[in-house]
């Protein structure tokens, strides 16, 4: 007598193809996402043309500040470009930052700062991808062992 083991469902290839599919779609978003956050944190996605009211350690991370701007505004930026802007973040408050979307330069009281990828959005898109990677094989596999098999007794 044969009988299988596992849900008595028969599982649909083009399911597992569909929930695949989303899966990994999903996937790129969240990198995707954490691109955009590291051009966010490095200020090359964003125009600033505001003065700097206050900084202060933002909720990210160890690795991250904030600036308040006048009009209520924060930019959350890492630590790399923390230390260009000034060797002391109570040096900030009170100075004109302004900056242009796609601009490798950004002005601080006209004094040029460069702008470049964050390494902390390094960091964080290797780990994202590594997650995906993981999660989607982790997937495939557990699609591949939990097919109904022949327990023949």
């Amino acid at each position: 007598m044969t009988e299988l083991a596992g849900p008595s469902t028969v599982r649909s290839p083009r399911k597992d193809r569909l929930r695949l599919g989303l899966h990994v779609f999903l996937g790129l978003i969240t990198i995707a996402l954490g691109l955009w956050a590291g051009l966010r944190w490095s200020l090359l996605a964003i125009d600033v043309n505001a003065r700097i009211t206050s900084t202060s350690w933002a909720e990210e991370g160890p690795d991250f500040k904030d600036l308040q701007l006048e009009g209520g505004r924060t930019l959350t930026i890492d630590d790399d470009l923390m230390g260009r802007l000034a060797a002391d973040r109570d040096d900030l408050p009170g100075r004109y930052l302004q900056t242009r979307a796609g601009s490798k330069v950004a002005r601080l009281d006209g004094r040029e700062v460069p702008l470049r990828w964050s390494s902390t959005a390094s960091r964080t898109i290797v780990v994202l991808a590594l997650i995906v990677v993981v999660s989607v094989a982790r997937r495939q596999r557990g699609r591949r062992t939990s097919a109904p098999r022949d327990v023949s007794g």
